[in-house]
């Protein structure tokens, strides 16, 4: 039977003591960058940021929006083209559907920065000198770590890792759109639409989880 081999842009073998300082700043490091972001935000009043920030960071805040909902794209693109070949042209078992090892299409440390990546949302808000909603925080606190969680005990992610890309990058194109050019009518779906992606990928990495050979 033949083995797929583990892409070097999913996993590289590393030192045990950089592994364990890698693991630490991949599970605590964005807790601790928003802690520090939230205290910032309450150390200034919303309207004093507003009048202190010029206008060229909106710019910047439009342009990194831009960029983020074209990444998007390219990872729902790239993992529902995956997840299509597997699940429908592919016809295989549960198991197998979530727990099999396949290569990633969309590189695991592209994808987790990323995630660091757009904790430059926060930054921006609070430079605009605008309220971050319990939401936000708590997205930009879980997305990180549940990214690294995923596939941190494994040679290479599980179609599960597929299912999140996708799941989350077609969220994120709606979002950045929205952010780079406001549509009020978006806001109920793209809330709606955040908190189911959540829901579902939680649950399904805690069954993966508690599944044996997962």
């Amino acid at each position: 039977q033949e083995t797929r081999t583990p892409s070097p842009m999913c996993a590289r073998t590393m030192p045990r003591s950089f592994h364990a300082m890698l693991t630490a700043m991949r599970l605590v490091g964005p807790v601790m960058v928003c802690a520090a972001l939230c205290r910032w935000e309450r150390s200034r009043s919303n309207a004093t940021l507003a009048r202190v920030v010029p206008k060229r960071f909106a710019r910047a805040r439009r342009c990194h929006n831009v960029l983020l909902a074209s990444y998007s794209v390219f990872a729902a693109i790239a993992s529902g083209k995956e997840l299509w070949r597997r699940f429908v042209l592919d016809g295989q078992t549960t198991h197998e559907a979530l727990c099999a090892p396949d290569p990633c299409v969309v590189p695991v440390p592209l994808w987790e920065a990323s995630k660091w990546w757009e904790l430059l949302d926060l930054v921006f808000l609070i430079l605009a000198g605008k309220p971050v909603s319990r939401l936000l925080w708590f997205h930009h606190v879980t997305a990180p770590v549940l990214s690294a969680v995923n596939v941190m005990q494994r040679p290479t992610p599980t179609k599960l890792y597929h299912v999140a890309v996708y799941w989350n990058a077609c969220v994120h194109v709606l979002v950045y759109s929205h952010f780079a050019r406001p549509m009020p009518r978006l806001r109920r779906i793209i809330t709606f639409a955040q908190a189911a992606q959540h829901i579902s990928v939680v649950v399904l990495l805690t069954s993966t989880m508690r599944r044996s050979h997962c």
